[in-house]
């Protein structure tokens, strides 16, 4: 007898397959009850040579050799005399067709929806296969395959979004050729690892972990699973299905408040900067979480207070990747609302705050201002005098007019 592979593409030179040790029974009759004899294939897949009668035999396979699925087939060959009779025979290898499937979703709020100006498409993991059985603390420098694929958009059954990838075609960014066996996809019995080497925009690589659905446990770096032989079936072991989570970038934003007329951070007279009220407002077509809750566009995700110097800033981790404003909610004392101009930024680096605290950046506000009117009338007389100046001088900016006078005796700082 001959054996061979029926997917060499699969078994060649994959130690999780052999040809040896197939055992092949030879009946005498087609209902195979009565047995004569038995064939074993050595590692090349060949027997040994048996002298039988001549006459009509029927051959089947009662032990499948190693990664094997059992030949369930019966082999009719005749014998005749003087000559050998060569029976050829091929197994299917044990694959999986039970793929890994991967699903994006946001660390923070365990959804299939991006923060903010974020995406979860595009997130890219890289596949390994080794032929062989290994664990973390062993897998080979070299695999024996390796695939990129990325994460994708789809819609499902319930109308919801899903961003996914899994090994095939339609995912795959570049790599070896997949293993396919009948026209499928599949997996060889071995060690098949993943890892995401690359987050989607607005997210953060370092700390992503995957989770099997209803697990509590965070895998973290790469996954190993392994593809062994059970039965008649080649199984993946662990879960088929995976959650991968990925924390989204976040940022901050500081503000600086200036005067409408001099441009400086120090407000004029008895007025303050201080507790100067900020909104900031979202932008974003998708939610974002903030402090725990989340926001829709434009909605004021957001409040913050100025200091003694007139400067508000959030926290360094406070808004999620995206598109904001910010806005002057309430005057300081003092001041104004005319000039408050709203500012526009994005978030785009994790951990920094975005600095609007320059002069073409700040928040301006006008400063209050009042006028004082009278009159100068002569002592004991009562009479008006026309053209006595008065010099008129804040105590608090040292600020200073020149008024005079009119021929009524009336004065006033209007038209200084």
């Amino acid at each position: 007898m001959k054996k061979e592979t029926t997917n060499a593409a699969i078994t060649n030179d994959n130690d999780c397959y052999s040809l040896a040790g197939a055992v092949y029974t030879i009946y005498s009759d087609k209902d195979c009850k009565s047995s004569v004899t038995t064939l074993t294939t050595d590692s090349k897949g060949n027997t040994d040579t048996v002298e039988l009668h001549v006459g009509t035999y029927y051959v089947k396979e009662s032990k499948a050799p190693k990664g094997f699925q059992l030949d369930l087939g019966v082999y009719t060959i005749k014998v005749t005399a003087g000559e050998t009779a060569t029976l050829k025979v091929s197994d299917t290898p044990k694959v999986t067709t039970t793929l890994l499937d991967l699903f994006k979703i946001d660390m923070e709020t365990g959804k299939a929806t991006p923060q903010g100006a974020a995406t979860l498409e595009g997130a890219e993991f890289v596949w390994k296969y080794y032929d062989g059985y290994y664990t973390s603390d062993n897998l080979p420098s070299k695999p024996t395959r390796t695939w990129v694929t990325q994460t994708k958009a789809e819609k499902g059954t319930d109308g919801t979004i899903h961003y996914i990838t899994c090994l095939t075609d339609s995912y795959k960014v570049s790599g070896d050729s997949f293993y396919s066996q009948n026209g499928t996809n599949c997996l060889p019995l071995g060690t098949i690892t993943v890892e995401e080497s690359k987050a989607p925009n607005g997210y953060l690589l370092d700390g992503a972990y995957m989770q099997a659905n209803g697990s509590k446990e965070q895998i973290r770096g790469v996954y190993v699973a392994q593809i062994t032989e059970n039965g008649e079936l080649a199984v993946l072991s662990g879960s088929n299905t995976y959650s991968i989570s990925d924390k989204a970038i976040h940022g901050g934003v500081k503000i600086q408040k200036r005067d409408l007329e001099t441009k400086d951070t120090k407000p004029q007279g008895s007025a303050t900067f201080k507790d100067t009220v900020f909104s900031i407002v979202t932008l974003n077509s998708n939610p974002v979480l903030v402090d725990g809750k989340s926001y829709t566009n434009s909605e004021a995700v957001k409040t913050i207070y100025a200091d003694t110097n007139g400067v508000a800033a959030t926290d360094a981790d406070t808004l999620p990747f995206g598109h904001y404003k910010i806005v002057e909610s309430e005057a300081p004392t003092g001041y104004l609302k005319d000039g408050a101009v709203a500012h526009e930024f994005d978030i785009v680096n994790d951990g920094e705050i975005v600095d609007l605290t320059a002069e073409e950046t700040s928040i301006y506000n006008q400063i209050k201002r009042g006028d004082i009117e009278g009159v100068k009338i002569g002592n004991g007389t009562h009479k008006r005098l026309a053209g006595i100046p008065f010099q008129i001088t804040s105590k608090t900016t040292g600020e200073s007019h020149v008024v005079v006078t009119d021929k009524n005796g009336q004065f006033s700082t209007a038209a200084a």
